[in-house]
């Protein structure tokens, strides 16, 4: 049968195990072999105790103090907050994801929030599903739009903060 392997790399809520409880039920009673690499291994075997869910740990980037924004209006000031503030720390925070996905061999890929694995993916050139909501897969749009929607932003701001992530 199969390899599946899921992600989940950023948000705290379970909803980014959960939304998946019934698929990989089904996918490992009918033989597949499913990994999940979670940014919570701990939450992850929880959700998913006593299936045959391959389960381990892959701990998401980060960025100094000192080029992290504080309050965010977009999604690629979440992702310069993850890591994507310049190349050779991202390029740090590929590797875990490439040995990974090296090492495993899935046949598909469902990635949940996981834009570091998507990246990774784009030279490991697995069969992918991103998976989630338009906030973890959001629209693409030039600049993306302010996650402060009810406040005016400069747009500015926005544009310059996507064109250096």
């Amino acid at each position: 049968m199969a390899k599946i392997c899921f992600t989940w790399e950023l948000g705290q809520g379970l909803g980014h195990l959960v939304r998946y409880d019934t698929l990989i039920e089904r996918l490992v009673c009918r033989g597949d072999e499913v990994w999940f690499l979670a940014k919570d291994a701990a939450r992850a075997r929880a959700v998913f105790a006593g299936r045959s869910v391959n389960i381990e740990q892959i701990e998401p980037g980060s960025t100094p103090r000192e080029y992290s924004f504080g309050a965010l209006d977009s999604y690629p000031e979440i992702l310069n907050n993850f890591g994507f503030y310049a190349p050779d720390p991202l390029e740090q925070q590929l590797q875990p994801w490439l040995m990974k996905f090296t090492a495993l061999a899935p046949d598909i890929l469902v990635v949940d929030h996981s834009p570091t694995a998507l990246l990774a993916n784009r030279i490991s050139q697995i069969p992918m599903i991103s998976s989630g909501s338009g906030f973890t897969v959001p629209l693409k749009s030039a600049p993306m739009k302010s996650l402060r929607y009810w406040e005016l932003r400069r747009g500015e701001r926005l544009a310059d903060t996507e064109r250096h992530v």
